[in-house]
């Protein structure tokens, strides 16, 4: 492979834009529900406690934010994190 460096050029990234930003329903439902499955899945004793803790103390603070419909998102994302099942792969 040939690689090419040119200096003049400039990359911007816009965080979550794809997903419709740090605000979209998208965005708070699966960054939400995801956060809490993978402390439930990867964390044991007190570290799973604290960020669990941590994790729903924040949250709390983004649902007084929030307006009524991500509101609704947020909390069907925190009932949604416990509710899956853990799935342990064999390595």
């Amino acid at each position: 492979f040939k690689l090419y460096y040119e200096s003049s050029l400039t990359i911007l990234h816009k965080v979550s834009s794809s997903s419709g930003g740090d605000n979209s329903l998208f965005y708070i439902y699966y960054s939400n529900r995801n956060k809490i499955y993978f402390i439930r899945k990867n964390y044991k004793g007190f570290r799973k406690y604290f960020s669990l803790f941590y994790t729903l103390l924040s949250r709390s603070y983004f649902y007084l934010k929030f307006d009524t419909e991500r509101r609704v998102s947020l909390l069907k994302a925190i009932r949604e994190g416990f509710r899956m099942p853990i799935n342990v792969s064999l390595k």
